[in-house]
Parts: C-alpha cells; sequence; structure tokens
C-alpha cells in the first residue's frame, strides 16, 4: 500500500472531520433527548442516533493506517487530544464539546506526519552511520 502524500492525506483528515462533525453532534443531541427525565420521548431522538452511527464508519475508513505510522504514536495523539478536551471542558465548560470532534483527528495526523518525517530520515542516518 502507497503512502498518501501529505496534501492528501490532509484532505482525507478534513474530510473525515467534516463527516464525524455533524455525525458527533447528533449523537450528542439524540443521547441528551434521550436521557431528559420527561415521561414522553423525544420524536427524533432515535433517528439522531441512528443518524450519528451511521455515519461513524465513513469517518474510520478515510482514516487508514499506512506502513511508515506506528499504533504507539496514534494512540499517544488520540490520549493527549482527548486530556485536552477534558481539561478544555473542566476550565470552560460543556461548550468545547462542540469542537472536540476536531482534536483528535488533526492529533493523529500530526503523530502520522511526524512518524513519515522520522522513517525519512532513518535511511539518511543509517546512510551516514
Amino acid at each position: 500500500m502507497v503512502p498518501l502524500p501529505p496534501r492528501r492525506k490532509w484532505r482525507a483528515i478534513t474530510i473525515a472531520t467534516l463527516v464525524l462533525v455533524p455525525a458527533f453532534w447528533s449523537l450528542m443531541a439524540g443521547l441528551v433527548a434521550l436521557a431528559t427525565d420527561e415521561a414522553k420521548e423525544p420524536a427524533g431522538a432515535p433517528a439522531a442516533v441512528a443518524f450519528g452511527l451511521a455515519l461513524l464508519p465513513f469517518v474510520f475508513v478515510a482514516l487508514r493506517m499506512d506502513v511508515d505510522h506506528t499504533v504507539k504514536s496514534r494512540v499517544w495523539a488520540v490520549v493527549l487530544a482527548s486530556a485536552y478536551t477534558a481539561v478544555l471542558v473542566w476550565t470552560i465548560g460543556g461548550l468545547v464539546l462542540l469542537p472536540a470532534p476536531i482534536f483528535p483527528f488533526t492529533a493523529l495526523g500530526i503523530a502520522d506526519h511526524m512518524a513519515e518525517r522520522r522513517a525519512d530520515a532513518a535511511p539518511a542516518d543509517q546512510a551516514q552511520a
């Protein structure tokens, strides 16, 4: 599998993020509506949850792992992005959850880019040694 050039990779991350944001908001709205204490179930809540869940597989197809990418760097990127989001929610409040889907994918893109740069530099370092 040939690695994607950086321009195409960031385009894939952007498209994945643009698909994830409505899925995330739809899931969040549906789950909040279902969790309300009203006796009558909100009419659109199950449909909102279903819509959000239906979009999720398309997001992760765009974020495939290439040969030079490492699981360790991707896990650390998502952990750091999640911790950053948690700190923002703790300090600022729930409004931060609206842009929250952007952080993990951007972190994945940066981690993959750094892994590719390390892989490109490794043959040069071995040739000098």
